[in-house]
């Protein structure tokens, strides 16, 4: 990965991609706490949870897990020389989720057997 050069300084992907996060959950909770001290919003979203909160969720939930996969950081890995350059490797925290010789290469079809790019046989199987 090239690093992501500003005016003055260089920063690592992974840097940017949490500093972006960072930003997005702190405007999100001050668009919050503003719509909190208003009435009106505050009705508007006692409605709406009342009518979709299953959809809010589920929202939530996404939501959730995209953040989980843009915080990222180097170090933490499985020792040994042979993982070296993974221990170097930026990793999310989804990526930390599984384990550490798991490595997605492309995309495949949900319980998939053969990879999309390649046609090679998925080491995993039906299990997507």
């Amino acid at each position: 990965m090239k690093p992501v050069v500003g005016l003055a300084f260089v920063m690592e992907p992974h840097i940017v991609s949490n500093a972006v996060a960072l930003l997005l959950v702190a405007g999100m909770a001050t668009v919050l706490a503003i719509a909190r001290r208003h009435p009106l919003w505050r009705e508007a979203a006692a409605a709406l949870w009342r009518r979709r909160s299953i959809s809010l969720l589920v929202i939530g939930a996404f939501t959730a897990i995209a953040l989980l996969d843009s915080i990222a950081w180097i170090g933490g890995g499985p020792g040994g020389a042979a993982n070296t350059l993974a221990r170097h490797t930026p990793r999310t925290v989804i990526d930390r989720l599984f384990p550490a010789d798991f490595q997605e290469r492309s995309y495949s079809a949900p319980l998939a057997e053969r990879e999309f790019y390649g046609n090679a046989p998925l080491r995993y199987p039906g299990r997507h």
